[in-house]
């Protein structure tokens, strides 16, 4: 299972804190809707890898 989704996450929100502080709120709005979108997509990802995980095992 490949790990590197966490960092990713995890850079996500570090560039996202760093690009906050120079937005307007409206700027901040859609943001905070691409960080969300960003992060699920790093979620599904992860989750379908350890569903993938445990149908190889039980197969």
């Amino acid at each position: 299972m490949p790990r590197e989704s966490v960092p990713r996450a995890s850079r996500l929100l570090g560039n996202a804190m760093l690009i906050s502080a120079h937005m307007s709120p409206d700027d901040e709005a859609v943001r905070m809707r691409l960080l969300r979108t960003s992060l699920r997509r790093v979620l599904d990802e992860k989750i379908a890898s350890v569903c993938q995980c445990f149908i190889s095992r039980y197969e």
